[in-house]
């Protein structure tokens, strides 16, 4: 129980909203650098630099499905002992699980949603940096 109170801690605190707050000033910065003539010369820059946050993201996105997939995996097999039991306090634990899927299918959502919105932003950097360079 007190591990449950702590995931949902975790996804409801300040740091989560922080990687947010990241994510969001990055954007707002390649969509600056994707507007400003002056920043002609260092395309490529911004552009490794997109690319290495991306692939951060990725990883994360990664581990986050695996973790989702667990959590779901837990919650069927609970569900099945339930089922197999009658027991109340594997419907607790049932319960629990089933609601930290959802909190991590939710996650994932917004990851998935920002990975893609970065994969179109990594292609408005390099048809500006191909433009650029002709």
């Amino acid at each position: 129980m007190e591990q449950q109170l702590i995931l949902c801690y975790n996804i409801v605190s300040k740091d989560n909203f922080k990687i947010m707050k990241y994510w969001t000033e990055h954007e707002r910065l390649m969509e600056k650098v994707l507007a400003n003539k002056k920043t002609a010369g260092q395309g490529a820059d911004w552009l490794e630099e997109h690319l290495r946050k991306t692939s951060w993201l990725q990883a994360e996105r990664l581990v986050h499905l695996l973790v989702t997939l667990a959590f779901g995996f837990f919650s069927l097999i609970s569900l099945a002992l339930v089922l197999f039991f009658k027991e109340n306090g594997l419907a607790i634990m049932t319960f629990l699980f089933t609601i930290t899927t959802l909190f991590y299918v939710v996650h994932y959502y917004h990851l998935e949603n920002r990975i893609q919105k970065w994969y179109r932003l990594a292609d408005r950097l390099k048809k500006s940096l191909n433009r650029k360079k002709t």
